[in-house]
């Protein structure tokens, strides 16, 4: 091999080793700017203190949406928007306390009370804006009261059924507002979001503290990183200042601010600008030293999970605190100053199952909760801590199941109270029934026309219902008897002896 050779194959291997380092440097120097990059997220988002506040509160308000949403959203209510809902509801009442009223006329007064059961039917038209109500209260399984109520139109009607030949009109300005909860609660969950927003972003970066600390987590002193944000008056007022110029500038917030409040646009702004005018001269006068609101976040890890929130006022030498932690299926809410005023602990037992223990200055309460998607049940104990004569228990059920898809929809409720004092007891049960069908739409009389106004009824109108109301027997039997067993000075009497 000549000379020439060797130097062609020299400069050959030379740039081979050239692109061979090339291959690896780059890969090199990626790796190296997505680290610096993940440094950087990592110190802004999961280490900067403001961002891991806010995201701690946004996402605790994104949980209380998403519930809010699962409510509002269901197959009724959203048919609801564009389709016409009937009703059926009875509801009956039992009450036993023989062993506090026997031989007294309260216990006549309870008898009367329990022969009674009640009915509504209702339908409502939010498309059409048309409703119907009709309630009746029976007696022994007779009629005492038929009441009907129709709304178009801006009137209501009332139909008052074998008492009254006319139906009795009452003009509404505001009807239209009826039919407005469902655009209403989008509103105000805008409203409320963007005020949160608002004071989230308007928090100055600088003056959150975090320090390294202990707190109780379940019951287990736990080492924590504590995110404060502390507020004194003249802080108070600038941040309210400065969250109310943000919003008077969003035309979508006034616009949904005045939709709920039945204002103008133009008077919504003036009196913001009012408010704005206000306090910028009471920041003239406030004080800027000592603290009146602390609101703090704890977290664990390198990530920073939040394990609990915590709000404090600040008032003189007194101190009121609020806590609240959502860990390991443990949800804790204290409400505090010198000593505990309130403890609510839900564990999740099992799937669908929970027990919340509730403590309070002198009471006890344990609930056993269910929780599925066509029934709930809810069992609870009340004891006085000082007192173990006193016990309350009881049980609250509802069920819900459609039976035609998207059509036909029934419910019950079931309420049972049960009351101990010493060695007598006092039980309540209630019982309802519910039955929800969607319907083409709500039928108004033909002849509401045939109406009188309210405030033109005449003492002859007056007389006819009164007249017509002493020929319901039932009415007139019910009438009687409890006005007779309202006399209850016999009970106290015997109480005196």
């Amino acid at each position: 091999m000549d000379n020439q050779e060797k130097i062609s194959n020299i400069t050959k291997q030379s740039e081979r080793t050239k692109k061979d380092s090339k291959k690896i440097i780059v890969p090199i120097v990626v790796i190296l700017i997505f680290l610096v990059a993940l440094f950087a997220i990592y110190n802004f988002v999961f280490c900067n203190s403001k961002s891991i506040f806010l995201r701690a509160i946004n996402s605790e308000y994104q949980k209380l949406d998403n519930k809010l949403n699962k409510i509002t959203n269901s197959d009724l209510n959203t048919m609801a928007k564009n389709k016409a809902i009937k009703a059926n509801y009875t509801f009956d009442i039992d009450i036993n306390a023989d062993d506090i009223v026997a031989g007294t006329n309260y216990e006549g007064l309870i008898d009367e009370i329990n022969k009674l059961n009640f009915e509504m039917n209702t339908g409502v038209d939010n498309k059409n804006k048309k409703f119907s109500y009709n309630i009746k209260a029976n007696y022994e399984q007779d009629n005492l009261i038929n009441a009907f109520a129709y709304g178009q139109k801006e009137k209501i009607y009332i139909e008052l059924k074998d008492l009254f030949d006319k139906y009795i009109e009452v003009p509404v300005k505001e009807y239209d507002t009826i039919f407005e909860s469902s655009e209403n609660l989008e509103d105000s969950k805008y409203i409320v979001k963007t005020v949160k927003d608002s004071f989230l972003n308007n928090l100055n970066e600088k003056e959150f503290i975090k320090t390294s600390t202990k707190t109780d987590i379940n019951g287990k002193n736990k080492a924590v990183k504590k995110i404060t944000y502390s507020l004194n008056e003249k802080k108070s007022l600038i941040l309210i200042k400065n969250i109310l110029t943000e919003l008077k500038e969003n035309d979508k917030f006034i616009e949904k601010y005045a939709n709920i409040s039945n204002a103008s646009k133009g008077k919504v702004k003036k009196d913001i600008n009012q408010a704005i005018k206000k306090i910028k001269s009471d920041i003239k006068t406030a004080t800027d030293n000592e603290k009146t609101i602390e609101m703090s976040v704890y977290t664990e890890g390198l990530l920073n999970k939040v394990v609990k929130y915590e709000i404090r006022l600040l008032e003189d030498e007194e101190k009121t605190a609020l806590t609240y932690s959502d860990y390991k299926d443990i949800i804790t809410i204290k409400a505090y100053n010198d000593d505990n005023v309130f403890t609510s602990k839900t564990v999740k037992t099992s799937k669908n199952t929970y027990k919340t223990k509730i403590n309070m200055d002198d009471f006890k309460i344990v609930v056993n909760s269910k929780i599925t998607k066509e029934r709930n049940s809810h069992k609870f104990t009340m004891t006085q801590k000082d007192n173990s004569d006193i016990e309350v228990t009881g049980e609250f059920v509802t069920t819900s199941k459609e039976i035609e898809k998207k059509k036909k929809y029934n419910g019950n409720l079931k309420f049972n109270l049960s009351i101990k004092l010493d060695d007598k007891k006092i039980s309540i049960d209630m019982n309802g029934k519910s039955v929800y069908k969607v319907v083409n739409n709500i039928k108004i009389p033909n002849d509401v026309d045939n109406s009188i106004s309210y405030n033109k009824l005449s003492d002859n109108d007056y007389t006819t219902i009164m007249t017509n109301l002493n020929k319901n027997q039932k009415l007139v039997e019910f009438i009687s008897n409890i006005s007779k067993y309202m006399d209850t000075s016999d009970y106290y009497t015997d109480s005196i002896d």
